[in-house]
């Protein structure tokens, strides 16, 4: 791991919302490496994160992220506990993300770990190469608010309220967890008619995240999406065009979220 300690580290579990961080990842295009965890039955109904190879367990992965959730980012830091991160790519990064393993992926010597998705995505919003604003402008711009505001409830709400109820052993909750997920829909659906990008006239980390929960509707069956809530699909269609989205879900060994025609 001599030619990538200095990179951050992504650690993920497929198709899960830290895929949001993957995309905003690949679309910087800037080396970083992963660690891919797989989800476990843990004690009381919760879960376990762990190595998905195996190569170290659960309680691991709980001594660098207490919550034990995703994403998580590892930072590589200076003496003087700054973030140190080399955004230049090397022969090792030629092939995409480097997977870390064991050790290697569980040492945090000269590194710090980040936990919660907006703060992420604001760490690595400040890395963007020159031309990519992913998080949608300067601090005060009103822009950037709304960049945020959108993942703030994507995160806040859909995620913490509505699919909570999705996953619930009581029908009663999840029918409950259903109709909420079908309001949060409609109303994304009714935000991005006649808009290319959640906001301003680029993709932002907003997109990204709407893209994600495009795909969570698919997978909970939310109802017919491409009907039901045409100017959401149209969007998740555009983000799947570009190459950094491709890329990533080949990372993670997922397919297009839609039919090939």
């Amino acid at each position: 791991m001599a030619n990538s300690t200095n990179f951050i580290t992504l650690y993920y579990v497929p198709s899960a919302c830290s895929l949001v961080v993957h995309l905003a990842l690949r679309h910087l295009d800037i080396p970083f490496n992963v660690v891919p965890l797989k989800f476990s039955p843990g004690e009381g109904g919760g879960w376990n994160l762990s190595a998905a190879d195996g190569s170290f367990d659960h309680h691991t992965y709980r001594m660098l992220h207490p919550k034990s959730k995703v994403p998580g980012l590892r930072i590589p830091i200076s003496a003087t506990g700054e973030a140190a991160v080399n955004l230049i790519s090397n022969d090792s990064y030629k092939n995409g993300p480097l997977k870390l393993t064991g050790s290697d992926a569980s040492d945090l010597t000269n590194a710090a770990f980040l936990t919660e998705m907006p703060a992420i995505l604001d760490f690595i919003g400040s890395l963007t190469p020159a031309g990519i604003d992913l998080l949608g402008g300067e601090a005060a711009s009103l822009r950037r608010a709304r960049v945020m505001e959108w993942t703030s409830w994507l995160i806040g709400h859909v995620q913490s309220i509505n699919w909570t109820d999705m996953r619930s052993d009581l029908e009663e909750v999840r029918k409950r967890g259903l109709q909420a997920s079908r309001v949060s829909y409609q109303r994304i659906n009714d935000l991005l008619v006649d808009r290319e990008f959640a906001v301003g006239d680029q993709v932002t980390v907003a997109d990204f995240n709407l893209y994600c929960w495009y795909r969570t509707g698919q997978f909970y069956k939310v109802g017919d999406l491409e009907k039901e809530w045409p100017a959401f699909a149209a969007h998740a269609k555009r983000i799947e065009q570009l190459a950094a989205v491709r890329l990533a879900l080949e990372d993670e060994g997922l397919t297009s979220a839609f039919a090939k025609e």
